[in-house]
């Protein structure tokens, strides 16, 4: 699997680019980096880009990444998009993940376009404070 990130703080978010089958191991140390990165603060949005990823999950294990979402509400803000292809399957299981992160405190949402997941985020934040 490949996992590589960048982070907007002008929009707001990390996005989180998967490819590949997902390793939690890779995952996990990808997050510790994200944390270490000067540019990031806490609060920001997650955008998690799976069009690259061949990933066929159960239902157990849907689960469990949400469960896994949600011990980062402290670090994230507990919205997260999902951007799949349109491959009926991966998509289906981002509606499962959805699902299962409300009872972990996740607003999670999946799309099959980077501009629709960008804007729910948007909507969901709401207006910016002014500056």
């Amino acid at each position: 699997m490949g996992v590589s990130y960048s982070i907007d703080r002008a929009a707001h978010r990390v996005v989180l680019v998967l490819t590949g089958p997902m390793v939690n191991d890779e995952i996990d140390a990808c997050y510790a980096t994200i944390f270490a990165d000067k540019d990031f603060v806490p609060g920001l949005d997650l955008l998690v880009d799976l069009r690259g990823s061949n990933d066929h999950p159960t239902a157990v294990q849907m689960r469990e990444r949400a469960r896994r979402s949600g011990a980062l509400t402290n670090l994230f803000s507990g919205r997260v998009a999902q951007v799949f292809t349109t491959n009926g399957v991966q998509y289906g299981m981002g509606r499962m993940y959805s699902v299962f992160a409300q009872e972990f405190g996740i607003t999670a949402e999946a799309f099959t376009s980077i501009s629709d997941a960008d804007q729910w985020l948007k909507d969901l934040r709401g207006p910016s404070p002014p500056t």
